[in-house]
C-alpha cells in the first residue's frame, strides 16, 4: 500500500488553496498557489424565511469553470490541475460528512460517506490524493485523518495523528511523508503508514510552549513508562513541572494535585524525602483523592526512624 501511494503522488507538491481570501485550510494562501485554480464556497443560508441552497464555484484565474449548487457545503479544497473536493454536511441520519470530488470540468468523480464531521483536508497538487481530518464522534472515523485515491475513492489508510488535529497538509513523495500543520504554526511530519517522525520536535514544542495542563501530562508520562525516574532525568522533570507552575497550573485544581504527586515521587526517587512529604501533603491538599496517602504515612514514619535518639 504503501510502495502504491509513493507511485501515485510522484508528481504531487503541496495540496492547493480552499478558496481566493487566503485562507490557511488549503497550505498557501490564494494568492500565492502554484495553480491558477481557486475554490469559493458559498453555506446554505436563510433569506427572509427562504432556505437557500449552498454551492461551490470553481475558478481557472478569473474565469468561472463551474458551479455546483444544492446541499450544505461546509469546505472545499482544489488541486493545480482542477480536481476539486468538498465536505457537505448530509441530510441524512448516521452520515455526519459526505465528501464529493468533481474532475476540472465539473462532471463529478463520485463520493465517500463518513460518520464524522470532517475538521480540515487536503489534496495533492495533482488531485490524485486526498486528506480528511474528522473531529470525534463514536463512528470509525472519529479522530481519524484518511488518505483517499481520488480515481478510485478508495481509502488506502486511515491514522490517528499523535500530534492531533491539522489545519493544512503538504506532501513529500519522495520520502513517502506528509506535513501536518498546526495552528500554533507549526508542522509536523508523518510517514503515509501514520508513524510520527517528528515526535521528539513536537515533545519539544509542548515543553517549550505548550499549555501546563500538557506539560503535567509529559512528566506523567515519563514516571508510567520507567515506573520510576531515570537517574539523570530528575532535573529535567523537575523543570518541566516548574515550567507547569509558572504558566498558571494553580488554576487547575485536580492537575495541580497531579503535578505536586509527580514531584512527590521524583523527589522521593532521588532521596530527598522532606520535601518529598511537603509536595505529598500539598497534593492532598489540592485533592485529597489523588492517592499517596498511604505513601505518604510511609514516609513520614521513615523520616521519625531516622531521627537521631
Amino acid at each position: 500500500m504503501i510502495e502504491w501511494l509513493e507511485r501515485l503522488l510522484r508528481n504531487a507538491g503541496t495540496n492547493a488553496v480552499k478558496d481566493g481570501k487566503g485562507a490557511w485550510t488549503g497550505g498557501v494562501p490564494a494568492e500565492k498557489a502554484s495553480s491558477k485554480y481557486r475554490v469559493e464556497v458559498n453555506s446554505a443560508h436563510y433569506l427572509n424565511d427562504r432556505r437557500i441552497c449552498g454551492s461551490v464555484s470553481v475558478f481557472h484565474g478569473s474565469r468561472l469553470i463551474f458551479t455546483e449548487r444544492g446541499g450544505t457545503p461546509q469546505d472545499a479544497q482544489v488541486a493545480a490541475t482542477g480536481t476539486t473536493m468538498v465536505c457537505y454536511e448530509p441530510p441524512s441520519r448516521g452520515i455526519a460528512t459526505v465528501v464529493r470530488f468533481f474532475h476540472s470540468s465539473g462532471k463529478r468523480i463520485g463520493e465517500l460517506r463518513f460518520g464524522a464531521i470532517s475538521y480540515s483536508s487536503g489534496i495533492s497538487e495533482n488531485g490524485q490524493i486526498a486528506i480528511i481530518q474528522f473531529a470525534n464522534s463514536d463512528s470509525q472515523d472519529g479522530g481519524a485523518l484518511v488518505l483517499i485515491d481520488v480515481d478510485q475513492l478508495k481509502i488506502v489508510e486511515r491514522l490517528r495523528l499523535e500530534g492531533g488535529w491539522a489545519e493544512s497538509y503538504r506532501f513529500f513523495p519522495d520520502e513517502r511523508v506528509f506535513e501536518a500543520r498546526y495552528s500554533s504554526g507549526r508542522a509536523y511530519r508523518y510517514a503515509f503508514n501514520g508513524d510520527f517522525l517528528d515526535r521528539e520536535l513536537f515533545r519539544n514544542d509542548q515543553i517549550k510552549y505548550g499549555d501546563p495542563t500538557v506539560l503535567v501530562e509529559i512528566v506523567r508520562q515519563q514516571l508510567d513508562q520507567s515506573g520510576a525516574p531515570v537517574e539523570g532525568k530528575h532535573a529535567q522533570l523537575l523543570d518541566i513541572l516548574d515550567k507547569a507552575d509558572a504558566r498558571g497550573l494553580s488554576r487547575y485544581r485536580d492537575w495541580h494535585a497531579m503535578a505536586l504527586r509527580a514531584r512527590g515521587e521524583i523527589l522521593e526517587s532521588q532521596g530527598s524525602i522532606p520535601e518529598a512529604i511537603a509536595a505529598y501533603r500539598w497534593a492532598l491538599e489540592r485533592n485529597p483523592k489523588i492517592g499517596v496517602r498511604r505513601r505518604l504515612a510511609a514516609l513520614q514514619r521513615k523520616s521519625e526512624r531516622s531521627q537521631p535518639g
